[in-house]
């Protein structure tokens, strides 16, 4: 169970240094959903759902420099918000609506 513990965080920890993060945060990878974000004065919010589904979650985006926490790479971005606690949203760049 150690060697597999460590080929997590070693892995958690490489994947977060891909996205310029400094410290650890949970993630939910979520690369199957339909996500959106939306600004409502002032706060950015991520709107994701399931496909095939109408039940739409949101999450606050936490701000970073003043701007939401969203890092985009070629094929899925980062998002950082709060879903009652704070998580790392790894999603799917083709699925955003």
């Amino acid at each position: 169970m150690r060697h597999e513990l460590s080929a997590y965080i070693d892995a958690n920890t490489k994947l977060l240094k891909l996205f310029g993060c400094e410290s650890a945060l949970p993630i939910r990878v979520l690369t199957n959903v339909e996500w959106r974000i939306q600004e409502n004065e002032g706060v950015s919010f991520l709107h994701y759902r399931h496909k095939g589904t109408d039940d739409e979650l949101v999450s606050v985006i936490i701000n970073k420099d003043s701007e939401p926490w969203v890092t985009p790479l070629s094929d899925v971005s980062l998002v950082v918000a709060i879903d009652c606690i704070r998580f790392a949203f790894i999603l799917n760049n083709e699925l955003r609506r």
